[in-house]
């Protein structure tokens, strides 16, 4: 996999820096064999880049029959992780590759409603399956799973108007129960677990 940055353009412009992430991770390095999988993504926090912002061979993808899936919102982030973990070796490119504009008022990131909460829960049931069948989940849940819900969902609901902020709750509800076989509930951050005890 060959990767640079994005530039995400909104109020203001910043760098997705994805070449510093990668030189952390191997030691100043910008190539080589990516090491162990779940060590990679510990030490990225599972951090993520725009699909557009990197090249792969197609054996990579049709050779595992990597594919996003139907109806989800989120899966280009599982999709990129699913590159990732079939990649034998990772480079990266100190340019900006990609340019994301983020304030698009009526793309699905920012036109949220119930709709979308559904979305989430499609995403949700195939994100934990895929962790699984890779022996991350436990990891993900170490290092990301409670920064996630409070920094993506939580501020979602916030954005939610009327009697779909109650039916989005119990969609939020029902995503974080999914994880309960393999979190305990101390587990999780303490807005997270008022959250639960709320809605239980």
């Amino acid at each position: 996999m060959a990767i640079g940055n994005m530039i995400r353009v909104s109020d203001t412009e910043r760098v997705v820096n994805y070449y510093l992430t990668v030189q952390n991770i191997l030691n100043g390095s910008r190539r080589a064999k990516i090491p162990n999988i779940k060590e990679y993504f510990s030490q990225s926090k599972f951090r993520s880049q725009s699909n557009q912002a990197l090249m792969v061979k197609t054996d990579v993808i049709r050779g595992n029959n990597l594919k996003m899936p139907v109806g989800a919102i989120g899966q280009d982030t599982t999709f990129f992780q699913e590159l990732l973990i079939h990649s034998e070796w990772i480079s990266a490119i100190n340019e900006n590759i990609h340019i994301y504009y983020a304030g698009v008022t009526s793309s699905t990131v920012n036109n949220i409603t119930l709709k979308t909460f559904k979305k989430y829960m499609l995403m949700e049931e195939y994100r934990i399956e895929y962790l699984k069948k890779h022996n991350l989940l436990d990891e993900y849940i170490a290092v990301k799973l409670n920064q996630y819900v409070e920094d993506w969902y939580f501020k979602k609901l916030e954005l939610l108007k009327g009697d779909d902020i109650q039916e989005a709750k119990k969609i939020l509800y029902a995503i974080l129960m999914l994880y309960i076989p393999h979190v305990k509930l101390n587990e999780f951050s303490p807005n997270i677990r008022q959250f639960i005890n709320e809605h239980n």
